[in-house]
């Protein structure tokens, strides 16, 4: 295998193209294709919680848009930062 293909490179290449062995089966491997990779199962969300539905309609309903106003969405998105809503 392996290490007579390696043993026809000691003395350099004399070996010449016809007479070098290619040991197809040695590489085989990397050169097949590769193995079809399954479907994965699209990805689903879980639904919001009452909770979180709240807060997002708190949000879509804000009106203060002063620093303290902003830091207050700040703070409620922070609190938050586990819904996707």
């Amino acid at each position: 295998g392996l290490d007579f293909y390696i043993s026809q490179f000691a003395d350099g290449q004399s070996v010449s193209e016809e007479e070098f062995y290619i040991d197809k089966e040695l590489y085989s491997e990397l050169l097949a294709p590769p193995e079809a990779a399954p479907e994965p199962a699209p990805y689903e969300r879980r639904a919001a919680t009452e909770e979180e539905l709240q807060v997002v309609q708190q949000l879509k309903d804000w009106k203060d848009a002063t620093p303290q106003g902003l830091l207050k969405v700040k703070k409620i998105l922070e609190a938050n930062d586990g819904s996707a809503d």
